[in-house]
């Protein structure tokens, strides 16, 4: 347990800190942006029978993700609704659809 949030990071290529730190950052958003097609926009099968229909739910489901991810950093950069989830503001939405 004494290693416990400890990360060992071996590169080649990066020279200093603040390029792995960056490069570590970026991929995290990127397993959060898979994680949210997974669980959130429950993309966990893709049951289709042609690749224009799955081309077509891949385009939605990769929509949904850019708007979701919008909300999601308008929260962050607002503090008077922070006290908000992604799907309390998106239910607070569907009212007005």
């Amino acid at each position: 347990m004494k290693y416990e949030w400890y990360m060992v990071i071996i590169s080649n290529d990066l020279k200093n800190v603040e390029d792995v730190l960056y490069k570590y950052r970026r991929n995290a958003v990127v397993e959060k942006a898979f994680d949210n097609l997974k669980n959130d926009l429950d993309v966990k099968k893709l049951k289709v029978h042609n690749i224009r229909t799955l081309k077509g739910k891949m385009f939605i489901v990769f929509i949904a993700l850019i708007i979701k991810t919008l909300i999601y950093n308008t929260i962050i950069e607002h503090v008077n609704i922070s006290k908000y989830s992604v799907d309390d503001i998106i239910k607070e939405m569907q009212k007005y659809s």
